[in-house]
């Protein structure tokens, strides 16, 4: 699926921006881009000392809701805490928690178990709490669809206040108050702010009314932890929250956060945003994914460091067990989709699995959602018991309003936009599958959504320097509502690369463009994902990362966009295509005999070049007929034949090449290489090789530094891809075992095993699917 990138609008920055702000033009052009077009507007955007909050009291019921917590407190009411197990959950409790205690409060808690209880508010454990004497129930990050529990609570003359963030049902829950920002205008600046806001947003109003405005700064950091780990929308308030959450992350993090940027060794003072996303938040959440998330609030509070570390210690291996879990629901989730490739069919990707664990399943409905780029479901349905499932979309689709839109089906749900929850019967999963998809089909159209980038802005790699990063950092945080602007370099080729990683799954490329500027690039989960064999541009993020005291510029491969040329729209030659697919034939060569064709072009490389005459990749030439002898390596490599060809009729074959394996491809290129030496004085081609392998010319220059490795060969290539091979004056002996030579033949490896997965998808996919791709 090839992904649209979006070109920035030109922009003129205007003279009292450049003024007020200053900085690097591109940084300009980017705010100006993205709406902060005034001088004010962009500085209350970059600075909180220049933004001015919103009164709590705009929160609808917040003040009402305050009147009854202060009662409570001043006639030493119990005031009964109810949160989640999520982040946001959890942050959202400790602050209610240890805010209402500060001031005099008597507080108990409960955060459900995903497991026993999943979310939202129940009776059994609301009995409890009730039994334990509770006068008030404050839910936080939940209850506005706790219709049952409301009205059992108030049968028992207890008052519900409601401080959700969660989207609206047509109806409110009875309660005597129900604070939810949802409730506000789409524009107004505290309508995106997280559960964990709309609590500190009561808080804030509860110490003002006691003259303790000065310790509201000690719960910024929580806010912070919840903002990120929900994926806010970082817009208003909510930002100025973050920005001054991480200041207080910063400065003054309390013991349990010290303890756990200990372990992950991140520097206090240069926390980010970032940091909160891939490091602390999942070590948080694995607890209420795998674990009771209760403890949080001891922990997020503790005074001795000490007890603090053997908490941290114990998330620590609670967060390794939910990677394992993680991998292991995604593999099977795979293997579901590969025995049946219908259930791609559906406008929405719906799996389920009886011992799949649901902590982790959201999780990996996100991955597959970045994989297959559709909103994805997974259900666990344990026997006996209800499928309860994770859903997780893309933009353009709101998953929640589509659960919702089959709610004879279910049994409960709730969510947002992006990310929602549901449980129903097991046996209606299948019906619920064709209504959901029908559902978004009926609001999308028959054509998917296309995932897209939004480019930000084009540099040469000369033109990146920490100058710029530092302005572009500025915008920070990032994150929705503010992604890290993406840069494009044009015209670049890669160089070299290596795996990085301790298993290998990330790459370390680098390019270079026209300019003569040549930098790394770190590819995140690059293994699998084919490069680009000639020059491309290539969309990035520029970062600044500090290693051992020293700043230098991280660039992340975000996507490639091959020459405009060789990606040309085959979408609009393939309805004059005629296909025919011989993929399944027993015997193509006698089905080719009846075939009407006047001499057509015959791709084929490898050793099927003895099953029938052909040209390899680089031969090919304009023909009114293509046939595809051999499985293509890759998806580039198709388009840049069927492009050379511009066939009216394609034909395929698809016969595999038996050099799929290390050993054999090796062993092909060795007799490559001495026919190289002893008949074309050393002079051959990346591209030759290629063809002659039937693999990428990555998987040939990779076997050649196998070779070189080995001591058998000597090699050089340039930009043109000419190779001039010398054979060894010395034998360096078998170095097969070392760690460099297993480390270059873990890289072949690799390279094939990705071949082999795009022969294996192309030798079974639709056609006009493989052609349009």
């Amino acid at each position: 699926m090839r992904t649209q990138w979006v070109e920035p609008q030109r922009v003129q920055v205007s003279d009292a921006l450049q003024k007020a702000i200053g900085g690097h033009p591109l940084f300009l052009e980017i705010l100006t881009r993205r709406g902060y077009t005034q001088a004010e507007q962009a500085q209350r955007f970059l600075d909180p000392d220049k933004y001015t909050p919103s009164p709590p009291g705009e929160l609808p019921d917040l003040e009402k809701a305050v009147e009854r917590i202060d009662h409570a407190i001043n006639s030493q009411e119990v005031i009964g805490v109810w949160g989640d197990f999520d982040v946001d959950g959890q942050t959202a409790t400790t602050l209610l928690v240890s805010a209402l205690r500060q001031i005099g409060g008597q507080v108990i808690f409960h955060i459900p178990n995903r497991d026993t209880e999943s979310h939202g508010v129940n009776i059994p454990n609301l009995s409890g709490m009730i039994a334990n004497g509770i006068d008030v129930l404050l839910t936080c990050d939940t209850g506005i669809d706790a219709f049952e529990a409301v009205a059992f609570a108030r049968e028992r003359d207890v008052d519900v206040i409601v401080t959700d963030h969660h989207d609206l049902s047509d109806h409110l829950p009875d309660a005597l108050a129900v604070v939810n920002p949802k409730r506000l205008g789409t524009d107004h600046p505290l309508r995106e702010i997280p559960g964990v806001g709309a609590a500190y947003k009561l808080i804030e109003s509860l110490y003002t009314h006691h003259g303790m405005e000065e310790e509201l700064i000690g719960f910024l950091d929580l806010v912070a932890l919840g903002i990120v780990a929900d994926v806010s929308i970082l817009t208003g308030d909510t930002r100025y929250l973050l920005q001054r959450g991480l200041t207080v992350l910063r400065e003054s993090p309390r013991l349990s956060i010290q303890a756990m940027l200990e372990l992950a060794a991140i520097d206090p003072n240069s926390i980010t945003e970032e940091h909160i996303a891939y490091q602390l938040a999942p070590r948080l959440n694995s607890l209420g994914r795998l674990s009771d998330a209760n403890p949080i609030v001891d922990f997020l509070t503790s005074d001795d460091l000490g007890k603090a570390r053997v908490f941290a210690q114990q998330l620590e291996g609670l967060n390794e067990e939910r990677k394992l879990l993680c991998d292991q629901v995604m593999d099977a989730a795979l293997a579901q989709i590969e025995r049946d490739r219908g259930l791609l069919d559906y406008a929405a990707l719906v799996l389920a699995h009886p011992k799949w664990p649901p902590g982790v399943i959201g999780i990996v409905a996100n991955r597959l959602v970045e994989k297959y780029y559709r909103p994805t479901i997974l259900l666990s349905t344990p026997d006996d018991q209800l499928a309860r499932g994770s859903a997780r979309s893309i933009p353009g689709i709101d998953i929640s309003a589509a659960i919702s839109s089959q709610s004879d089906l279910l049994t409960s749900y709730g969510g947002h936009p992006m990310a929602a929850g549901l449980s129903l019967n097991p046996e209606r999963i299948a019906e619920f599958r064709q209504a959901l998809s029908e559902a978004i089909f009926a609001n999308t159209g028959p054509e998917p959504p296309q995932p897209s980038i939004q480019i930000d802005g084009y540099v040469s790699l000369n033109e990146l320097s920490t100058a710029l990063i530092t302005d572009i950092n500025r915008m920070a945080p990032f994150g929705q509502g503010n992604k890290y602007p993406t840069l494009v370099v044009r015209d670049v080729e890669i160089r070299s690369y290596r795996l990085l990683g301790w298993q290998g799954n990330h790459l370390q490329i680098f390019v270079s463009d026209s300019h003569g500027g040549e930098y790394r690039v770190l590819r995140w989960n690059g293994v699998g994902k084919p490069l680009p064999e000639d020059r491309f541009d290539l969309a990035l993020l520029a970062k600044i990362s500090t290693y051992r005291n020293r700043q230098e510029l991280q660039l992340e491969w975000i996507d490639a966009r091959e020459d405009e040329v060789v990606q040309a729209d085959l979408a609009d030659t393939i309805p004059a295509l005629e296909i025919i697919d011989l993929r399944d034939s027993p015997d193509p060569l006698k089905a080719l005999e009846r075939i009407e064709t006047d001499h057509p072009m015959t791709w084929v490389e490898g050793e099927n070049r003895g099953e029938i005459d052909g040209r390899h990749r680089m031969d090919l030439e304009p023909n009114s007929t293509l046939i595809i002898w051999t499985t293509p390596p890759n998806q580039s490599i198709l388009r840049k034949a069927i492009n050379r060809v511009s066939p009216q009729k394609i034909i395929l074959v698809a016969r595999a090449d038996p050099n799929s394996e290390p050993g054999s491809f090796l062993t092909r290129l060795t007799g490559l290489v001495k026919y190289a030496l002893q008949e074309r004085d050393g002079k051959t081609s990346t591209q030759a090789l290629a063809a002659a392998t039937a693999q990428t010319k990555w998987a040939v220059l990779k076997g050649l530094e196998w070779l070189s490795h080995r001591g058998e060969v000597n090699f050089q290539h340039d930009q043109d891809g000419e190779i001039t091979l010398e054979k060894c004056a010395t034998d360096n002996g078998d170095s097969r075992d070392d760690k460099k030579g297993g480390s270059i033949m873990r890289e072949i490896e690799v390279l094939l095993e990705e071949t082999e997965a795009y022969r294996h998808y192309f030798r079974r996919a639709d056609p006009e699917a493989l052609l349009m791709a």
